[in-house]
């Protein structure tokens, strides 16, 4: 007798996983005509949703494409190389343009549609004792009580977690490296996690205490992470900040 059967995939999380979950490294590039050349950015896929309930997206920080709008970009799983999608306008946050070189916006959260592929809605091991995570449900930003314990998954520092330490908190951040712009993000939330440059765009969570074979774990989406601040703590953007509706389970 022949059996089939399906094994799970245990892999670096820059590799490549289908169905496409948070937790992996994702590899923008775009190009700026204003500095004539292409750039790139390594960050890690935080939630992948359907953008108005239908479109299939991936969600990740929106400064991964410095903040582009009007330019192409297209999105790339490194290894071993894996075209996810492309927008021409990826579908950022609600912004101000100051002046020239100043913008203010109220998230670092971007979606670019998924092409050609399956998403699911999960976190690849969201926790040191599992190899999933099934998003249950997405809290709002004072759903979680101050001091309340967050976790990412991310590509540079896997899984940390933190207390939440202040809900919002304006951040500032170069618009592009080496030149003047700037970019002010407002009411962001401060988390005591750890985190480094590749982490940006990781998927900020929390975990329930519920269980299943020890494998999976439940959890609610919380957030975008997006940085840090001078004092090395991590920034993240919460999703309801996020004006596009995402259905993320």
């Amino acid at each position: 007798m022949e059996v089939a059967y399906a094994e799970f995939y245990f892999a670096y999380r820059s590799y490549y996983f289908d169905p496409l979950v948070g937790g992996i490294q994702i590899y923008l590039v775009f190009h700026i005509p204003s500095l004539e050349k292409i750039k790139d950015f390594f960050c890690t896929l935080g939630y992948t949703g359907w953008l108005y309930g239908t479109v299939p997206v991936i969600v990740t920080a929106w400064h991964c494409s410095y903040y582009v709008w009007g330019q192409n970009v297209f999105v790339d799983q490194p290894v071993p190389g894996y075209y996810l999608g492309y927008s021409f306008k990826p579908a950022g946050c609600i912004y101000k343009q100051i002046d020239a070189n100043t913008i203010v916006t109220y998230c670092d959260i971007m979606t670019i549609p998924v092409e050609g592929r399956n998403i699911f809605p999960g976190v690849y091991r969201p926790s040191l004792d599992a190899f999933g995570g099934w998003v249950i449900g997405v809290y709002g930003r004072y759903d979680v009580p101050c001091f309340g314990e967050l976790h990412k998954a991310g590509i540079s520092t896997d899984v940390t977690s933190g207390p939440l330490l202040w809900y919002c908190v304006d951040m500032n951040y170069p618009f592009i490296e080496g030149t003047p712009y700037k970019v002010t993000v407002r009411c962001q939330v401060v988390t005591g996690m750890s985190s480094a440059p590749g982490d940006s765009g990781s998927p900020v969570y929390v975990l329930t205490s519920s269980k299943a074979g020890g494998t999976i774990r439940l959890l609610y989406a919380y957030g975008i992470l997006s940085g840090t601040n001078l004092l090395g703590m991590t920034v993240l953007s919460p999703l309801d900040a996020y004006h596009l509706y995402v259905k993320y389970t």
